[in-house]
């Protein structure tokens, strides 16, 4: 499905709330994987995989660690945490000493999803910061992966390397380590200390061509249904959906509506309107649980009926006696 890269950016932010993220946290989550989306470079992927792991933390409230600091150097464990969850106060501390002292180096060691750190190091450098970040994957070859930024720019030229014979001291780990300076590009100096091979490369102007595109196009961002469908229910808990027979009396109800039934029921969406002199005016309603106290939020598209769903009260009280003859609770009168 095409969403705007608001609607992506909104709908995520709320998921994160809802599992567990503070505000200041969901706003730069949210931002790193819209960012990342944005430009091709798998941003959605990257964040199937964060949700199932931060989902299956029976300790989602576990802080990273800052083990080690100097003028210049901060060390952080992320205690295997996405970077979502890890980076981004590691990275305003390395900013800080870089605008101080010229450089400012950070490693992160044990976190994943280390892709999604591009789009955090994106703001950092529109702030004036030339910035060089690497991480290793684990893969046949080994390969290293190299991200630069100059100064106010915010899209990285990107280097994969394979590299050969490294020592089992410096063997693959779930680490990165993010270089900041002031004054100096580092990427164009930046390479292995062992013997490599250079297995890609893309530059700047060809992310930049992307994001002038996607913004000229308005074509919005594909998103998996089911990705979209697990963001909402992390985000706003909505009430349970009617049941089956209200979805099976939807055609008479309103033939010819047009309408995908089957994903209306995956979703627990209501349909309301008339079809009549085959003119479809419709109505997609759908409501939340109780959010505050008894306070719940209603959710309505028009597809050119002007009402509120009057008529789902009927259809949902007849479908629901429907279902209670088809099991046997109630008695067809």
């Amino acid at each position: 499905m095409k969403v705007s890269y608001n609607e992506l950016q909104t709908l995520s932010r709320k998921a994160f709330l809802g599992i567990g993220f503070s505000e200041a946290q969901a706003d730069d989550a949210a931002d790193m994987v819209c960012w990342m989306e944005s430009h091709e470079l798998n941003g959605l992927v990257e964040l199937s995989e964060a949700l199932q792991r931060i989902l299956a933390d029976d300790n989602r409230n576990k802080m990273p660690e800052l083990l080690y600091q100097d003028a210049d150097l901060a060390i952080v464990d992320g205690h295997d945490m996405s970077v979502l969850q890890c980076s981004h106060l590691a990275l305003e501390l390395a900013f800080a000493k870089a605008r101080a002292r010229g450089l400012g180096i950070l490693k992160i060691r044990h976190c994943r999803q280390r892709q999604l750190i591009m789009g955090y190091l994106a703001r950092l450098a529109n702030r004036g910061m030339n910035i060089t970040a690497l991480w290793r994957h684990a893969q046949t070859p080994l390969t290293e992966q190299v991200v630069g930024f100059r100064a106010n720019s915010t899209v990285p030229s990107i280097r994969i390397y394979a590299l050969e014979e490294v020592p089992d001291e410096n063997k693959l780990n779930t680490g990165i380590t993010v270089i900041m300076a002031n004054h100096v590009d580092l990427l164009p100096t930046m390479r292995s200390d062992y013997q490599y091979d250079l297995l890609a490369r893309h530059e700047e102007s060809e992310l930049l061509a992307v994001e002038v595109r996607r913004r000229a196009s308005g074509d919005g961002l594909d998103v998996p249904s089911e990705l979209w469908d697990q963001l909402k229910a992390l985000g706003i808990p909505f009430m349970t959906a009617p049941p089956s027979t209200y979805y099976e009396m939807l055609e008479e109800r309103l033939p010819g509506h047009g309408e995908p039934t089957e994903e209306l029921q995956v979703r627990g969406i209501l349909l309301d309107g008339s079809t009549q002199q085959d003119d479809p005016r419709l109505l997609l309603q759908i409501f939340s649980q109780p959010l505050i106290g008894p306070v719940f939020f209603e959710f309505i598209q028009r597809k050119g009926d002007e009402g509120f769903g009057e008529g789902n009260f009927k259809a949902l009280f007849e479908s629901i006696e429907e279902e209670q003859i088809r099991s046997g609770e109630l008695k067809a009168g």
